[in-house]
């Protein structure tokens, strides 16, 4: 005759029920990867705006990338308002012919170059 108590049971059961668990629905194994606090606050918003964990959108990023099998980072390049600034300036300097020099080929522009640089 065995004599199993009640909680011993109950203990069995538990990590029964656990390892079916992580067997047949928790088959995903722990990535870890260091960045800095700012990095991982920005991409737990982004995901958040998505609608999405910050897992899930690594996950989707991953699994991407092994289909493709390609990695594809683009950004749209915007001018910051000072090298905006600057791009009008030089912009209305070429239309009114201000601020330009003209050289007759690339010798021409090169020691134009190199008697700035001696100045």
């Amino acid at each position: 005759m065995i004599l199993v108590t009640v909680s011993k049971l109950l203990l069995l059961l538990t990590i029964h029920i656990r390892c079916l668990y992580n067997v047949c629905i928790m088959n995903n194994v722990l990535l870890s990867i260091k960045t800095d606090e700012q990095t991982k606050r920005e991409l737990k918003a982004f995901a958040s705006e998505l609608g999405v964990s910050s897992t899930a959108l690594v996950n989707l990023v991953i699994r991407q990338a092994l289909r493709d099998r390609r990695v594809v980072l683009t950004t749209n390049l915007e001018p910051t308002p000072y090298l905006e600034k600057i791009m009008r300036e030089a912009d209305a300097d070429y239309k009114a012919d201000r601020n330009i020099t003209h050289t007759k080929g690339s010798k021409g522009a090169l020691a134009h170059l190199d008697g700035l640089m001696k100045k």
